[in-house]
């Protein structure tokens, strides 16, 4: 949101891209996209992610609330319960 209608490459140099920020409208994103990247704050893609899981798109969430595939873990780091544990089992949890 903070970005809205900013180039991506405007606050992020190195990537080149023509990529344009938009503030999110689940409708209309999900009409129009394959695959979504989410990048909020923790406790926030719960908002949105099982919204658009429903309507069958695939997400990737480059924030913290699918980063932890283990819902105890995710309570320790966070001091709460992990919102969507029936959607763990689909994320696909990557290390580098």
């Amino acid at each position: 949101d903070t970005h809205k209608d900013k180039k991506l490459s405007s606050f992020i140099p190195s990537v080149d891209s023509d990529l344009v920020c938009q503030k999110i409208d689940l409708d209309e994103i999900a009409s129009s996209a394959e695959i979504i990247f989410i990048a909020k704050p923790e406790k926030t893609a719960f908002n949105y992610i099982p919204k658009l899981i429903e309507k069958n798109k695939r997400v990737i969430d480059l924030g913290a609330d699918f980063r932890l595939n283990n819902p105890e873990v995710y309570k320790r780091w966070y001091k709460e319960e992990h919102q969507a544990k029936e959607l763990l089992k689909y994320a696909v949890i990557t290390a580098s």
